[in-house]
C-alpha cells in the first residue's frame, strides 16, 4: 500500500492506461457502487463515498484519466459529526482497519481492472 506523494493519510498511484476513458469509468463505477461506494461531488471534485462518518470513517475514491495514464487516489477523513469530515486517517496503523481493509480491497480490484488497459493496443 504506497503513499505517492508522501503523504501518510493518503494513497495515490499512477498507472499506465491505452483505453476508453468512460468504458473503464464504467466499470470502476460497478465495481465501487458494488462496494457500497456513491459517486458525490465533494470538494468541488466528483469522487466515491462510503460511509458519512456516523459510525465509520468516511472513505473516498477518486480516479482521474490523463494522456495515458490514470491516477486513482484514496483517503479517509476523521468524522466530528456525521457529514462534518476533519483531518485525514493514517492508511496504516491500527485506526480504522477494518475501513481501511475494505478501501484497500476496492482499490486493488480497480487496479486490477486497470491492467487490462496497461498496454497500448497492437496494431
Amino acid at each position: 500500500w504506497q503513499n505517492y506523494p508522501a503523504y501518510k493519510g493518503y494513497y495515490c498511484n499512477v498507472l499506465p492506461f491505452y483505453g476508453d476513458p468512460q468504458t473503464a469509468f464504467n466499470q470502476i463505477y460497478q465495481i465501487l457502487t458494488a462496494s457500497g461506494f456513491t459517486y458525490v461531488q465533494y470538494q468541488n471534485e466528483n469522487v466515491f463515498q462510503k460511509g458519512i462518518g456516523a459510525l465509520t470513517a468516511p472513505t473516498f475514491v477518486k480516479v482521474s484519466f490523463y494522456a495515458q495514464t490514470v491516477q486513482v487516489e484514496a483517503w479517509l477523513k476523521y468524522a466530528i459529526l456525521p457529514g462534518v469530515f476533519v483531518g485525514e486517517i493514517g492508511m496504516t496503523g491500527f485506526i480504522g482497519c477494518a475501513v481501511k481493509g475494505a478501501m484497500k480491497n476496492a482499490v486493488h480490484q480497480i487496479e486490477g481492472m486497470l491492467q487490462y488497459y496497461a498496454y497500448p493496443p497492437q496494431q
